[in-house]
């Protein structure tokens, strides 16, 4: 599951909190989203699940911090008033990658429909 989607499931189970401790904050959140126990939850973890985390954002401050790093300085900005979660959500969205199995379902319609084997509004399902 997308960290996006995890986030915005997550929140209903766990109430975001601690900014600095990643078993309430965003990321900590999304590891509620996808059943994470609450005690189980640290970075390596969420690394783990979501390696796209430990690459720099280019368009941060210079590129020099990891989106890990960058979604905790905005949710930061949510527990002093800034931003909002959904704010946050909407970040992780825009960074994230497609996972990698929606892409494949993309490219098996596509190619079956270049080679006239599928009409454009059928599925593969």
């Amino acid at each position: 599951m997308r960290l996006s989607d995890a986030m915005a499931t997550g929140r209903v189970i766990q109430t975001p909190g601690n900014w600095m401790s990643y078993k309430e904050c965003a990321i900590g959140v999304g590891m509620a989203g996808i059943g994470i126990a609450y005690e189980d939850r640290h970075s390596k973890l969420a690394v783990k699940e979501w390696p796209w985390l430990e690459m720099n954002d280019p368009d941060y401050l210079g590129g020099e911090f990891p989106y890990k790093d960058v979604i905790g300085h905005f949710y930061a900005e949510v527990t002093h008033g800034v931003r909002t979660f959904d704010q946050v959500i909407d970040y992780v969205r825009s960074v994230e990658p497609v996972e990698p199995e929606v892409n494949e379902q993309v490219n098996k319609v596509t190619e079956a429909s270049q080679a006239g084997e599928l009409a454009p509004w059928e599925s593969l399902t």
